[in-house]
């Protein structure tokens, strides 16, 4: 199954979540869970996992804010979370591993 790449079009099709503070990622870095937290009383709808080369990793539909996701399988980085909400879409730097 090929995974699909995120680019600059992806991102930019919905509406991003610009407000400081509306999206909470953490720990950050993070070793085994990451939690994220929508602020603005909307819920987590997915949270997708990518590479630094924009490779999607894993995928996860969730219905609860704030959503808990495992990171545990993978390998110290770098990587990207792009985070669903019912207002729109944010992509946060998340780091895995010390």
């Amino acid at each position: 199954m090929h995974k699909s790449l995120v680019n600059y079009t992806d991102i930019t099709k919905t509406q991003q979540i610009t407000t400081p503070g509306a999206i909470e990622i953490y720990p950050n870095p993070a070793v085994d869970y990451v939690t994220v937290k929508v602020t603005d009383g909307f819920s987590v709808k997915k949270v997708s996992l990518y590479d630094m080369s924009g490779r999607e990793l894993n995928e996860w539909i969730v219905s609860t804010s704030p959503a808990t996701v495992d990171v545990r399988r993978y390998e110290k980085g770098t990587y990207f979370l792009k985070v669903e909400s019912g207002t729109g879409i944010a992509v946060v730097k998340l780091v895995i591993g010390l």
